[in-house]
């Protein structure tokens, strides 16, 4: 299984569009809790207007660097997750596949992802850690979905895929 660490830089970047959300509901709540107690609330819809902006312009950037990844069902399943803002379950219910796989396209993903940050220029390829060192350090050769994988990313590499 992948430790969530191998993706750090790129997990904080996909949650930007979730944390551009929490702050809009947030503000929301400010502006209700303030209104209820009589509390004036002058800056604060200015405030939420900016970040409901904020919020729109992050999920129209993260869903044109999500579809650079190359494969159509990762980018549905980031979509989902990182845009929609949808749980596993979710994801699973709408996509007619089951949880587990949507685990684990999740976790072939990222990878992927990272590629297009780092081509983008917007993690370095030092924040990019190796998969497959990362493998063989922890001692944990996947016989799985990931050993296919990274089969797959040094074919491609190679230019036989």
């Amino acid at each position: 299984m992948m430790n969530t660490k191998h993706f750090l830089k790129t997990r904080e970047y996909l949650n930007q569009v979730k944390e551009a959300a929490q702050k809009v509901e947030m503000l929301k709540k400010r502006i209700e809790f303030r209104e209820q107690a009589g509390i004036d609330i002058s800056g604060l819809p200015e405030e939420l207007k900016s970040a409901t902006q904020a919020y729109s312009e992050k999920m129209v950037e993260l869903s044109d660097m999500i579809a650079r990844v190359p494969k159509v069902g990762y980018q549905w399943i980031l979509i989902k997750r990182y845009v929609e803002l949808l749980g596993w379950d979710e994801i699973a219910r709408e996509g007619n596949i089951s949880y587990r796989t949507v685990i684990s396209d999740h976790g072939l993903a990222l990878p992927e992802m990272q590629d297009v940050l780092v081509e983008a220029g917007i993690i370095s390829s030092e924040d990019a850690e190796d998969i497959k060192t990362l493998l063989e350090e922890e001692g944990t050769l996947d016989t799985g979905t990931m050993e296919d994988y990274l089969n797959y990313r040094e074919e491609k590499k190679r230019g036989e895929v």
